[in-house]
């Protein structure tokens, strides 16, 4: 299988798989459907395709493949105070229910995004960091586990 093949076999599962592990009710984004949230993850890939790292795109590939998304409606507190569930293959998407500091953005570390209000194209860049940042921190982990493991 050559490798244009092998990336749309790739997509054709990723959308599968988002279809039947998507843990939140399309109405909660009003206009924006299943295959929007789809796309917003391919733009993920397509980002990390363009950076032309092969070991970047290969996690985003996988991270968005695995990754459940959780939609939590509001918060207690500020989003700064935010604890995630700590679990590495969920993204929690946080719809706020009043604007606040630290609103449309991700966490750091990626496992969160806090929403209010966003346009297509804000939730489309929201992702496209989080899968990001997901992705980055665990090749860091990667790297120091096998750096630690050679010692």
């Amino acid at each position: 299988m050559d490798e244009s093949a092998a990336r749309g076999e790739d997509r054709r599962r990723l959308l599968t798989r988002l279809d039947a592990s998507m843990n939140f009710r399309r109405h909660a984004f009003g206009p924006l459907s299943l295959l929007a949230v789809a796309a917003l993850c391919l733009a993920a890939l397509q980002a990390g395709a363009a950076v032309g790292d092969d070991d970047l795109h290969k996690m985003l590939q996988r991270i968005v493949v695995e990754t459940k998304v959780v939609m939590r409606m509001g918060i207690d507190g500020t989003v700064a105070d935010f604890k995630s569930d700590g679990d590495p293959d969920t993204l929690e998407l946080v719809i706020l229910d009043k604007p606040m500091p630290g609103m449309n953005t991700v966490s750091e570390d990626g496992e969160a995004i806090f929403e209010f209000e966003a346009s297509d194209n804000q939730r489309t860049e929201l992702f496209t960091v989080a899968f990001q940042r997901r992705a980055a921190l665990r090749l860091a982990q990667a790297g120091k586990a096998a750096s630690g493991a050679s010692r």
